[in-house]
């Protein structure tokens, strides 16, 4: 191992991380796979991490607390909808270390040490993770917050004020993790009553509406495929 990581390291003195990012998106994502090549060919960066969580098979690591957990009714609709869109394969899993307590630290840090931490006991190496929290305090209207690349802070508190209604409750729950994610692979905050990437969508205000979004619509899909 330690004579073919030399050889690949030899090739690096060839060929630097603009040539991978071009033409040889075969040869990136194979040495993608081996952490010290991830780590010689700046594979690591963000912008790797959102294409990752696009074009490979995925795991979603949910990580539920003492007050908040997902049904499984929700997090099959959540893994359906990212398979038809993404065209792979995805995972739902079950992270329980905090099912008996609470995570009150929000820090990006500590979310980002959570879902490491998570991923590489389920041996995850292509995730994004959910945490279920009660609400932010920096944005208390917020239902979600995408944050460290592959982090979805879900604020199951604030998506239960919204309705009384389990059905559009859960609706809510699906609408919430798509439109994080969206933040993951690059896509931004759009203005179309539309889409599912308004700010309305992650900021409801008082009420959620029967009328909002719940899928990407043509325009974000467009922006999706030019992603990939």
């Amino acid at each position: 191992m330690i004579c073919l990581n030399l050889v690949y390291l030899f090739f690096f003195a060839l060929f630097n991380s603009q040539v991978l990012e071009g033409e040889s998106a075969a040869l990136r994502d194979e040495f993608s796979k081996n952490d010290f090549l991830q780590i010689a060919f700046q594979l690591d960066k963000l912008s790797d991490t959102k294409r990752d969580l696009l074009i490979k098979d995925l795991d979603i690591i949910v990580i539920p607390t003492a007050s908040f957990s997902l049904e499984n009714s929700v997090t099959s609709n959540i893994a359906q909808k990212i398979t038809d869109l993404t065209e792979k394969k995805v995972n739902i899993l079950t992270d329980k270390t905090f099912e008996r307590q609470e995570i009150a630290d929000l820090s990006k840090d500590n979310l980002g040490t959570i879902s490491k931490d998570a991923a590489k006991k389920a041996g995850s190496k292509n995730y994004l993770a959910v945490i279920l929290f009660d609400k932010s305090k920096d944005a208390p209207t917020n239902v979600g917050i995408a944050e460290g690349g592959r982090t979805i802070a879900f604020f199951e508190g604030r998506i239960a004020e919204l309705s009384e209604t389990p059905s559009v409750l859960d609706d809510l729950r699906v609408s919430t993790v798509l439109h994080e994610y969206g933040h993951l692979i690059g896509l931004e905050h759009n203005n179309n009553e539309g889409c599912l990437m308004n700010e309305k969508v992650e900021s409801p205000g008082n009420n959620w509406s029967s009328s909002m979004p719940e899928d990407f619509c043509d325009f974000e899909l467009s922006q999706i495929e030019d992603l990939r």
